[in-house]
């Protein structure tokens, strides 16, 4: 099986299991951890290359395969816990369902203490995962990982004007988050092809996102034309009524996983009134920024001349093009 384990003891490193769980009863949820949650961002190529160095007894890991090695673990240990207590807590047989025997030294746990318990390990897998992402996309990383580097899930990321977590935050609060920017980032390639691309053109588009020797005007393009696409996705987003929580920390948008694990279910949240405010607000500033690229665009065009009108035209939330 591709599991980064081999015993219960290798695991009790990472998250805290008895002595007496037995490891060929963890091993389907580690295994089901991995392949839904940890492969999908990592890729098949990468994960298999630092399993093969694992399971092979005179291989040695490079010194970034070791460090990505113990954050692969992390991430699967966590997840693959959580994913476990529910399992763990009863016993399926031909006669039925029933709880796991308790000694006389132990009680069983409450519901509310078993969900704490699976809250608390599948928020930790998030934090783990989004610095495992972090630490991945930085430029020796990259380098050193050229799998994760040609994945699917980073390349895509590449696709449009704003590529990483921290570039967004920059514009509007997410915290950093690669989940988050994950969650946005379909909203955010749409903006792009069906209102910034139709607005300014795809020369200029093209120009713009190469962000290589940028004159100053296309530079100021670049900038405004990110924050208009940014704070647009957002308002999207929010008017999508999709998972979100809104709170000092600034926006999450939460996802769930293929095996259905997820943080949906713990996150906080907004009422109507906050919802509809932060939507209203982030459309607000978008349309700001959308005028302050059609501002950039007619001097661009016409130097001194006046403003441009774009081919499309709004009505009623409508766009007429």
């Amino acid at each position: 099986m591709k599991i980064l384990f081999c015993s219960t003891e290798e695991l009790r490193e990472f998250v805290p299991v008895g002595v007496n769980v037995t490891f060929e009863n963890l091993k389907p949820s580690l295994l089901e951890a991995a392949e839904s949650i940890l492969i999908p961002y990592l890729s098949e190529e990468l994960y298999d290359r630092i399993l093969t160095k694992y399971q092979a007894a005179n291989t040695e890991m490079s010194e970034p395969e070791q460090v990505l090695f113990q954050r692969m673990r992390l991430v699967v240990a966590r997840f693959g816990l959580a994913m476990y207590v529910p399992e763990g807590e009863v016993k399926v047989t031909d006669s039925g369902i029933s709880t796991i025997g308790k000694s006389e030294n132990l009680t069983a746990a409450y519901d509310h203490q078993v969900l704490r318990l699976v809250e608390s390990l599948i928020q930790k897998g998030f934090d783990a995962l989004e610095r495992l992402l972090t630490w991945l996309e930085a430029a020796p990383q990259l380098t050193a990982f050229p799998e994760f580097a040609n994945s699917e899930q980073y390349t895509r990321s590449l696709r449009g004007l704003v590529r990483k977590a921290g570039q967004l935050s920059d514009i509007y609060p997410i915290g950093g988050s690669r989940m988050t920017f994950n969650s946005l980032l379909p909203e955010l390639l749409n903006v792009e092809d069906d209102r910034l691309k139709p607005l300014i053109g795809r020369d200029k588009y093209a120009t713009i996102k190469a962000a290589a020797n940028l004159a100053d005007e296309y530079d100021d393009l670049r900038r405004v034309a990110c924050k208009a696409v940014v704070f647009q996705a957002v308002a999207n987003v929010i008017r999508l009524q999709q998972a979100i929580q809104l709170d000092a920390g600034g926006l999450r948008v939460y996802g769930t996983t293929i095996s259905g694990t997820n943080n949906t279910k713990f996150y906080k949240v907004p009422s109507e009134k906050d919802r509809l405010a932060a939507a209203a607000e982030a459309q607000a500033r978008a349309d700001f920024y959308w005028d302050e690229v059609s501002t950039l665009l007619a001097e661009i065009n016409n130097p001194g001349g006046g403003r441009f009108e774009p081919d499309f035209l709004s009505i009623g939330g409508l766009t007429m093009f």
